[in-house]
């Protein structure tokens, strides 16, 4: 017989593929639809942005619309957690059933009104779909499965990681082998539904696309929710094989046997609620190293982005100081030019001053000369015209 945990994942694997599958073909229904995201908030918010800053002359909404979309998806979660509180391990298919009429109501308003009433009116019935998968993303990422079915961002994350510790030669365990399992499922089953989506587009209108939709995400939430008994319904059927062997048995056994079954009923019933709490502490722990992992797994994205930042900054760095290096580098040449051709002139300056500093010292040397000669000949000059010369 399969282990209880393997059969557990098996299931939890299927329906999470169902519901990418579904999410994925919703998404490319109502983008032609309605011109926006059932399940996905990121694409709403992106158009949101779009259109209240740059609205086009195409545009179907403006910004409201997709505020309205926003909205009724946190109110389909909101829903959800109430429910969950409410009724533990019960709340995503309790939460759907007032959505669930909502968006078959809406649908059936599609079928029969005319299509010109489509685009003005009807529009806004997104607002009845979109709800519906907010309960499925908030059972799905906070329940027993605790994986997203309605975004495959974290699963390629997941999946990238995962392929480069592997090469990298780390040792992958089991459960990290089912976490790269189950991404790999949800990944492909997203695509495959937008592939059927968008076939069904090609040969059929899409106001009757969606019709299936509500009792199909029904179905696959109450399955969801019935994860959380590991098993249930083949122990019901163990039990039931039993009973009616207990009536088939010798009426004087069937006292004991009745007695026997009673006691083995409240002995199971017991075992049954040690093990839901054992799986909801176990299911905690998980959500808790989960988050942890995420969170290990931002900060070596944010690490290497950072890491590369700075390597392009110091690259950058690099390549400028390159350039102002190549930039300077005539400049100085010219500058050392300058200089040695100042230093030249200033050498034969101090050589002319020199020779003219020599020039002048004889200079002066022969006006004293000059100078002395003429004071001689003035005293004898007097000398004679005084009566002490010749006459």
């Amino acid at each position: 017989m399969v282990s209880s945990e393997e059969w557990r994942f098996q299931k939890h694997a299927g329906i999470a593929t169902l519901l990418a599958f579904v999410a994925g073909y919703a998404d490319v229904v109502s983008l032609v639809r309605y011109q926006a995201f059932s399940s996905i908030l990121t694409g709403n918010v992106i158009y949101l942005g779009r259109v209240s800053v740059t609205p086009q002359a195409d545009d179907k909404h403006t910004g409201w619309f997709y505020v309205a979309v926003c909205l009724t998806f946190m109110i389909g979660s909101f829903m959800q957690r109430l429910c969950e509180l409410a009724w533990p391990n019960r709340g995503g298919s309790i939460a759907a059933v007032p959505l669930v009429g909502l968006m078959m109501i809406s649908e059936v308003l599609y079928l029969i009104t005319d299509w010109q009433y489509h685009e003005q009116v009807l529009r806004w019935t997104v607002v009845f779909v979109s709800p519906l998968f907010g309960v499925v993303s908030a059972a799905c990422s906070t329940g027993r499965m605790g994986t997203h079915t309605t975004m495959v961002t974290g699963h390629i994350l997941n999946v990238t990681q995962i392929v480069a510790r592997r090469l990298y030669g780390e040792k992958i365990t089991q459960d990290t082998w089912k976490k790269f399992t189950m991404s790999i499922m949800v990944i492909g089953g997203t695509v495959g539904g937008a592939c059927i989506g968008s076939l069904a587009l090609m040969s059929t209108k899409s106001h009757i696309l969606l019709f299936p939709m509500p009792i199909v995400i029904y179905i696959l939430l109450w399955l969801h929710d019935h994860l959380a008994r590991p098993r249930s319904l083949i122990k019901k059927v163990q039990k039931r094989w039993r009973e009616n062997s207990d009536n088939v048995s010798v009426s004087d056994s069937h006292d004991d046997s009745s007695v026997a079954a009673a006691s083995d009923d409240e002995s199971e019933s017991h075992d049954q609620n040690c093990i839901e709490q054992l799986m909801h502490q176990r299911f905690e722990i998980e959500q808790e190293y989960q988050v942890a992992q995420d969170r290990e797994m931002m900060l070596q994205i944010q690490l290497s982005e950072l890491h590369h930042d700075r390597t392009e900054k110091q690259e950058q760095l690099r390549e400028r100081e390159i350039e102002r290096q190549a930039e300077a580098e005539p400049k100085l040449r010219k500058a050392r030019e300058e200089i040695e051709l100042l230093n030249k002139e200033s050498e034969v300056l101090k050589a002319k001053k020199e020779s003219y500093q020599e020039k002048l010292e004889e200079y002066n040397a022969r006006i004293k000369e000059a100078d002395s000669f003429e004071k001689g000949d003035h005293l004898q000059n007097i000398t004679w015209s005084d009566g002490f010369g010749p006459n």
